[in-house]
């Protein structure tokens, strides 16, 4: 009995992350308890629990047709601040560092929307003025910087500004103690090796067909390269379900599900947005919580994490030189 409940717990505690970082929005259902059980191996009743445990943490509200439904969170209140001040809509690749941004930016009285997506999607949404931040980390065509060439591609001659969230290191996901010595790009094209890949126009999608490209893979040859899934944590809990056996992500993916994670490349995470955003009320907390050695400390902590350059503004140079 005492295993039974440490399962659930430990089930309870991983959706109820996901939920808080926005894996899941408000008003999405999860899984039915049939297919939660089915895909993690264990038995109903222990997902019934872990679902109920979620609903008294407030987190979850059972709906008559539809299941179990993610409620929205709410954000601290605040006073005397212009309702622009107190909100930012974000359309972003997912990203550890942005929940923990958005928990951050809470405490100074702002509310930070994230809104899941691929970086090419981000940036998309950022042209059409459909949000007012775009995270990305789209590799240049040079390979070596990031989202500048994506940017101006996409906003062709708008004043921009990018800020640097992070450097983060991107690897191989495999299973705890690496059962198929799964440890190098080459690998994932052995026979009987399981891909869980990101979606199609994510960064990390794009990322991996480069890194493919230079060892002479094509996807065609990966089984499993077809499976696109939205998170790295969906990617992490594939691997951890075995309904994969390796997946291209973060290290803090990883580590969250206590998998093991074989560093590949490292990469840059960064913010996009209008250059007129400067003077948006927002962009000074913004800017402050990313600055702080609060959010550093917290943000390394996760694993995988450089902040040498976190909170680094720089613009967009169209006439393709690129700045450090």
């Amino acid at each position: 009995m005492a295993i039974t409940s440490h399962v659930y717990e430990r089930l309870a505690g991983e959706l109820a992350a996901a939920i808080r970082r926005g894996d899941w929005r408000p008003g999405q259902c999860l899984p039915t308890v049939r297919a939660l059980a089915a895909e993690r191996g264990l038995d109903p009743n222990t997902v019934n629990r872990a679902y109920r445990m979620l609903a008294q943490l407030g987190l979850v509200e059972a709906h008559a047709r539809r299941g179990t439904v993610v409620r929205t969170l709410a954000c601290p209140a605040t006073t005397g601040a212009p309702g622009e001040a107190r909100h930012i809509s974000c359309d972003c690749s997912h990203d550890f560092g942005m929940n923990l941004l958005a928990r951050q930016l809470q405490d100074a009285g702002v509310a930070l929307e994230l809104r899941i997506c691929g970086s090419t999607a981000a940036l998309r949404a950022l042209a059409s003025g459909e949000t007012q931040l775009a995270g990305c980390h789209l590799i240049d065509d040079d390979g070596q910087h990031y989202n500048h060439d994506a940017a101006a591609r996409l906003l062709p001659g708008r004043p921009l500004r990018i800020i640097t969230l992070a450097e983060r290191s991107q690897g191989l996901i495999v299973r705890q103690g690496n059962p198929l010595a799964i440890r190098s790009i080459a690998d994932l094209a052995r026979p009987g090796i399981r891909l869980a890949n990101r979606q199609s126009g994510s960064g990390t999608r794009v990322l991996l067909d480069r890194i493919l490209a230079a060892h002479g893979l094509t996807g065609a040859e990966l089984n499993g390269y077809d499976r696109e899934l939205p998170t790295h944590l969906a990617v992490a809990a594939a691997i951890a379900s075995g309904s994969a056996d390796v997946g291209f992500g973060v290290a803090a993916a990883a580590y969250a599900l206590e998998l093991d994670f074989f560093p590949i490349t490292s990469e840059r995470y960064e913010l996009v947005l209008h250059e007129g955003s400067l003077d948006a009320p927002w962009f000074g907390p913004l800017i402050e919580t990313m600055a702080s050695p609060r959010f550093h400390t917290a943000l390394k902590a996760l694993g995988g994490y450089d902040t040498s350059y976190t909170a680094w503004i720089r613009s967009i140079r169209y006439s393709g030189e690129q700045q450090p």
